[in-house]
């Protein structure tokens, strides 16, 4: 007879009907996942998550009057046992907020079957103690989203959006000048001596990251405007404090690239 599996109690919560439709059929596919109700409006959402107490909730989060964030921040007091986290959107710019709001995982939309997968093996590893599991699911799933970084003191190994630029500088009292990584919680990594931007670019893969001028790379998930007139690069906040100016040949590649009139 083969073993009952543990139901995982499921709720989604999308303002799209077919978004909601489109991930109910591919939760399907997972037996453990019962799926208790969906919700396409805040209140709605508040009440049914409040009202079930699911293990795991699949949210939007650009709702209208209010985000999937302030939903979670105004139901955490009541919520009666860990709840699993994963938020789906179509904006990656909301990363770095998700990863403070401790969820299992950000997906894009359109979500795909491995995405989905992999964010349910990432719920289940974390209700789980064992160690030896962790890491052999870690050495599993390992693929492009880790960057290994050469740093001056030995291999970083760094998710993607955890780097939110990448600066070439030159220090008083240096001879040689070098790169630098800023990381979202503003820690600094100094690069090894040699690297330049065609081997950072290479590294981190042009998909995600924009090179701007000679002596800045920017991760596209921390970018918020490039103006047109000033060339000015303007990032998220907190970071919007860094200031870039986007040189004229970089310019025509971003124009070309992103079909800017």
């Amino acid at each position: 007879m083969k073993p009952s599996v543990s139901k995982i109690n499921t709720i989604i919560i999308d303002d799209d009907p077919f978004a909601i439709k489109t991930l109910v059929n591919m939760l399907s596919d997972f037996e453990e996942i019962r799926i208790i109700d969906t919700a396409t409006t805040y209140p709605a959402a508040k009440k049914t998550i409040l009202d079930n107490q699911p293990d795991l909730l699949f949210l939007d989060i650009e709702m209208p009057n209010k985000t999937g964030f302030e939903l979670l921040t105004e139901i955490q007091v009541d919520i009666e046992k860990p709840l699993g986290v994963v938020f789906c959107t179509g904006y990656e710019k909301y990363t770095i907020q998700a990863l403070r709001e401790s969820a299992i995982d950000y997906l894009l939309k359109p979500v795909s079957k491995e995405e989905l997968r992999a964010a349910l093996n990432r719920f289940r590893m974390k209700n789980k103690n064992d160690e030896r599991n962790a890491v052999r699911y870690l050495a599993e799933t390992i693929n492009d989203d880790i960057i290994t970084l050469p740093t001056s003191t030995g291999i970083k190994f760094l998710k993607r959006n955890e780097i939110v630029l990448v600066k070439y500088q030159r220090e008083k009292g240096w001879t040689k000048s070098y790169w630098y990584v800023l990381l979202y919680n503003e820690e600094i990594l100094r690069l090894r001596s040699g690297v330049n931007a065609i081997t950072i670019m290479q590294l981190f893969g042009e998909k995600h990251f924009l090179h701007i001028n000679q002596s800045a790379i920017v991760n596209l998930s921390y970018l918020n405007t490039i103006e047109i007139k000033t060339r000015q690069c303007i990032l998220l906040p907190p970071f919007d404090r860094y200031h870039f100016c986007v040189s004229r040949n970089c310019m025509t590649h971003i124009r070309e690239r992103f079909d800017a009139l």
